[in-house]
């Protein structure tokens, strides 16, 4: 599994939209995605730093029920309640 470092990177150096890593940290946060295969936070997802793009990537394609101590606070800052988002 590619790491949140290895997928930013990649995304910086692919995407031409980001020029370093400060700019996609000021533009993104990363999240795990279950988009592709539905087997668990096996992808990563650069979403916009903003409350309902987080709110909308975690209750949409986000492994429902999975813990994930770094992202919480961040989105916890932008007001989504992750808690209730990840409920089964």
């Amino acid at each position: 599994m590619e790491t949140k470092e290895q997928f930013v990177e990649r995304y910086v150096a692919r995407s031409g939209y980001v020029s370093s890593v400060d700019d996609f940290n000021d533009t993104y946060v990363v999240l795990p995605c279950d988009c592709e295969d539905g087997g668990g936070p096996t992808h990563w997802a650069a979403i916009r730093r903003t409350p309902e793009a987080v709110e909308d990537h975690l209750e949409l394609y986000a492994p429902k029920g999975t813990p994930w101590p770094e992202e919480v606070p961040v989105a916890d800052a932008m007001g989504v309640k992750v808690e209730e988002l990840l409920e089964d």
